[in-house]
């Protein structure tokens, strides 16, 4: 083989392994851009999350719920008006804007559970323990508190309205915004206004 064909080969082969090379680094710089591309999209146009699997509550629940234990559970925008949870576990369960009005949820167990804007007007809660509960914008007027455990509990802007929380633990309980009147019926030597607790005109 003359040396002049030897050059050609060599020369061709240093041209196809540089294409190649080339081809190499764009398909790098393509997926590269892709994947920023996909990153970006995500971030302003997140997978929109899937809605909580609805509880299906055991026949007869409500009104008769007594002992049941719904723990963790999601119960949101469910009417419960009136039914029995006596002795009930509720702990951690997602109640925000249920209706409970004149529901009987004496010794219930509702430790961390979420409350925010439920409607309790009325509801039975004595010896319940709600420590660290969150009843944020709650309706409990007249609502029966009677020995119940309401340390850590959150009720900034509830109306307790001739609630009657006698002889309950309101230790490092938040009032900020919550309404009272002179039906309400706290424990002695406790100042709601200290609380942040405000008076109904």
């Amino acid at each position: 083989m003359s040396s002049n064909n030897i050059s050609l080969s060599v020369t061709l082969n240093w041209i196809l392994n540089i294409k190649n090379s080339v081809l190499q680094i764009s398909l790098l710089m393509i997926t590269g851009v892709f994947l920023m591309g996909c990153q970006t999209i995500s971030q302003y146009f997140p997978t929109p999350a899937l809605p909580p699997t609805p509880t299906i509550l055991p026949q007869g629940c409500p009104p008769e719920c007594e002992n049941i234990d719904l723990s963790g559970k999601d119960l949101s925008m469910t009417k419960l008006a009136g039914s029995n949870f006596n002795g009930a576990n509720l702990d951690r369960t997602n109640l925000s804007r249920v209706n409970l009005g004149g529901a009987n949820l004496e010794s219930v167990h509702l430790l961390n559970a979420d409350l925010r804007f439920s409607n309790l007007a009325g509801a039975w809660l004595r010896y319940s323990d709600l420590r660290g509960a969150d009843l944020t914008g709650a309706d409990l007027r007249g609502a029966d508190l009677l020995k119940t455990n309401l340390g850590g509990a959150n009720f900034s802007r509830a109306d307790i309205s001739g609630a009657n929380l006698l002889m309950s633990n309101l230790s490092g309980i938040k009032l900020r915004g919550a309404k009272y009147d002179n039906t309400t019926k706290w424990p002695p030597d406790f100042d709601p206004v200290a609380a942040g607790a405000v008076i109904k005109e």
